[in-house]
């Protein structure tokens, strides 16, 4: 079932702070502010659920996220290596409704990744959906890489106030997408590296919500792309995935994936894992990434038999009311 966290506040030293919200909140980019009387619902294992809405309620505000695509495995018969998955995609909006009403969610499942020697194709990610109110589909599927391929493309927003697509995959790229957001579309993947929010990757290290994985990470919040030290550095730990985004891209070369901040696409050492929406990052050909929350999974950039794409990340459904 949905998962209900409750709020939390913390004592706040101005020396820590990035920046602070109307509510003296330390937030990071994307913060859209509390909505009606500060509670939330969150739904982060794929399924479907009904929720029915509170006494006193008539307005709610929902977010949804598709899940990512599955990243696509080599092939060693064929001698063609594979591309990562496109990202999910976003919608978040403000919606009537009537005390006890029963709305029906559907969380996303994270499409599976493609592997030869087993005759597994990569999947789609699925689509997340609050009902017929609003809902996000999910990042296509990674592709072997012929030089004719068509690339994968990110899922779409459908309804609400706010619609983002998925990121997707450049020619010939093994990362995965990043999640569209409230940022905007999701970054698309370029090189070995995932996509993050927003930003794309470049050669083996991912994107962020901050900046594009080039020679290192893309940065956290606070500009610093290498310290993991510093993944969360507002140290205010957020309501929900997609409340707000404040962590660094993954590594590539020995730098190790980014795993726990909140916006990284995965590096390509051992095919990193990518933080909330970012995407996974390629196999080499060790196991590719797994995309975070909405992120497409990794491929691989060695043709064998054996390598296995990375799966998507699943979907997000949050309500707020």
């Amino acid at each position: 079932m949905g998962r209900f966290l409750s709020e939390s506040r913390a004592s706040l030293s101005p020396d820590t702070v990035w920046a602070l919200s109307a509510d003296g909140k330390p937030v990071g980019a994307g913060y859209i502010g509390l909505f009606g009387a500060g509670r939330w619902t969150v739904f982060v294992e794929p399924g479907e659920y009904e929720w029915t809405v509170p006494t006193g309620v008539t307005q709610i505000r929902a977010r949804v996220v598709g899940g990512g695509g599955g990243g696509c495995g080599g092939n060693t018969t064929l001698e063609y290596t594979g591309t990562g998955g496109a990202g999910g995609g976003y919608a978040h909006g403000v919606f009537t409704v009537t005390p006890g009403q029963t709305l029906i969610i559907t969380v996303a499942a994270g499409g599976i990744g493609g592997r030869e020697n087993t005759n597994t194709l990569p999947r789609a990610g699925g689509t997340s959906s609050v009902g017929a109110l609003i809902s996000a589909t999910g990042g296509n599927p990674g592709v072997w890489i012929t030089g004719s391929e068509t690339p994968p493309t990110g899922g779409i927003g459908v309804g609400g106030d706010v619609q983002a697509t998925g990121g997707g995959v450049a020619q010939g790229a093994g990362g995965g997408g990043g999640a569209g957001s409230q940022l905007g579309d999701g970054g698309m993947a370029r090189g070995s590296g995932g996509g993050g929010v927003v930003h794309g990757s470049y050669a083996q290290a991912g994107g962020s919500a901050y900046g594009p994985g080039t020679t290192h990470p893309g940065p956290n919040v606070l500009g610093d792309a290498l310290s993991s030290a510093t993944d969360n550095p507002l140290s205010q730990p957020l309501r929900f995935p997609f409340e707000a985004f404040t962590g660094r891209g993954g590594g590539g070369g020995t730098e190790q994936a980014h795993r726990d901040g909140q916006s990284g696409g995965g590096g390509i050492r051992g095919g990193g894992n990518g933080g909330h929406g970012g995407g996974g990052g390629a196999g080499n050909p060790s196991p590719a990434g797994v995309g975070g929350i909405g992120g497409g999974g990794g491929g691989n950039i060695k043709p064998d038999k054996y390598a296995k794409g990375g799966a998507g990340g699943p979907g997000l459904v949050v309500l707020e009311y």
